[in-house]
């Protein structure tokens, strides 16, 4: 499996989340989830493998809309793999961020709102293929970035790295695969 499978939710899908109640976002999350990894998301798979609803629950809840308890919303954001504060009105009160649908390598076990502000300190090296340091004066950043963030923000930002990482490693292993081509082909003439 790769760094990670899926896409974020940005823009115009939190607006539509915005509107809608809990047990819409949860149905609306899952089916979006079904899309991107066909029946490994169907309610069926969703009380099997979640343990936190039987069918009817499940089907109750997308269904009928009543407001789910907490265990309910956290076991599901476990299983969806979303942080559990995409299902409170307040994280899309003032510009909400972008979250990540789909599996990853990466887990925050974490998801209360317990601890309001993370403080996070990126520390930049830049080497070309293992080798010599780049000097950052060439990309106009700092070598160490330092943010405070509450518990969304630092969550939408690990995904939103660990979807632009995955990005980087497909064209890098794309650009690797055409240079060996060119290099086959200029062997062959």
């Amino acid at each position: 499996m790769s760094l990670n499978e899926g896409r974020t939710i940005a823009n115009e899908e939190l607006k539509l989340l915005s509107a809608m109640n809990n047990a819409q976002r949860l149905k609306y999350i899952r089916l979006e989830l079904n899309k991107l990894f066909p029946k490994e998301f169907s309610k069926k798979r969703v009380v099997e493998n979640s343990e936190v609803l039987s069918y009817q629950g499940l089907h109750y809840l997308e269904e009928k809309q009543p407001e789910p308890t907490m265990n309910t919303l956290k076991g599901l954001a476990n299983f969806y793999g979303v942080p559990v504060e995409v299902f409170s009105d307040d994280y899309y009160a003032n510009n909400p961020v972008p979250f990540f649908i789909g599996k990853s390598m990466v887990e925050i076990s974490d998801t209360t709102f317990h601890h309001p502000d993370y403080e996070l300190t990126i520390d930049i090296n830049v080497r070309r293929e293992g080798k010599e340091l780049i000097d950052f004066q060439d990309f106009s950043v700092p070598e160490t970035i330092h943010l405070k963030l509450s518990y969304p923000e630092l969550y939408g930002l690990v995904k939103l790295i660990e979807y632009q990482t995955h990005i980087i490693n497909d064209k890098i292993s794309m650009g690797k695969r055409a240079q060996l081509a060119l290099q086959q082909l200029a062997r062959k003439e």
